[in-house]
């Protein structure tokens, strides 16, 4: 369906739409959907829309969504969900003139109507998940000085065999947590918490057993011109802790520095994912 540019458009495709609680008149020009097997960027739909030119901007800002903090709490309005589906969110809005020019008030050219085209697409966070998690395993591997380690058969004066350059094997888990969208940075949960191991239960993990190693952090504008910030953390998890390392004949003891202090102090790491 096409429409001129003329002075009035047909009634019968006026619509109303309620987008985060409030109300706008437009005009629905037609709707486009691609579906695919898998979750990736081919699934999408497109959606024309017709308003009232001054309209334009309140419904382009209420339709992507943005975060603002409100009294050091942050507040996040998300995107808005396609109708029929809700695992797509609004993620794009081309705005075309449409109808008779005119001028605003500040001398710019302005028309009758705008023109929005949305893009509706599977979104790299949910509307109640404002973050995501990658997964990373790897093996190592320490080697213990060949003087003090020997294997025995039960009997520490009968030992089995003396190794030169042994090896002590542990596993590790790498991950990534991912945040977006934040109305700004946690700087003072995170250089508390770096290099820090949990004291509390986190991601399901033991304290002790999880490691702050550091992040990156990517500065975003909203829709409103508001500055928002998008930040990875990455962790790590060891069985048996950070605070211990392997003694030949009493395995894996407490590690701490001379003043008999754990070498990594200790951090609710829950607070740098706080929002």
């Amino acid at each position: 369906m096409s429409f001129p540019p003329a002075s009035e458009l047909d009634t019968s495709t006026q619509i109303q739409i309620t987008v985060n609680g409030t109300t706008y008149n437009v005009w629905d020009e037609g709707r486009q959907e691609i579906y695919a097997h898998r979750s990736d960027t081919t699934q999408k739909a497109v959606w024309t829309l017709r308003c009232a030119w001054s309209d334009r901007q309140a419904i382009v800002r209420s339709i992507l969504g943005t975060s603002s903090e409100v009294g050091g709490t942050p507040l996040y309005v998300y995107g808005w969900l396609y109708p029929d589906n809700h695992a797509w969110v609004a993620k794009t809005v081309q705005v075309d003139k449409d109808g008779l020019p005119s001028q605003d008030g500040n001398g710019w050219s302005a028309y009758q109507r705008a023109r929005l085209t949305i893009t509706f697409g599977i979104p790299e966070y949910q509307s109640l998940n404002t973050g995501s998690l990658e997964v990373d395993f790897s093996s190592n591997a320490d080697a213990l000085p060949g003087a003090t380690c020997f294997f025995w058969n039960g009997n520490m004066n009968d030992p089995v065999e003396r190794a030169s350059a042994p090896m002590i094997a542990y596993s590790t888990v790498q991950f990534c947590q991912s945040m977006y969208n934040l109305p700004k940075l946690p700087m003072t949960a995170i250089l508390a918490a770096y290099d820090c191991v949990n004291s509390t239960t986190f991601a399901g993990a033991a304290p002790g057993l999880v490691i702050f190693r550091g992040g990156k952090s990517r500065r975003n504008v909203s829709a409103t011109g508001d500055n928002m910030w998008s930040i990875d953390y990455s962790f790590e998890h060891q069985r048996q802790g950070w605070n211990v390392k392997w003694k030949a004949g009493f395995g894996w003891t407490p590690y701490t520095d001379a003043a008999g202090n754990p070498v990594h102090a200790s951090y609710d790491l829950n607070e740098l994912l706080k929002l």
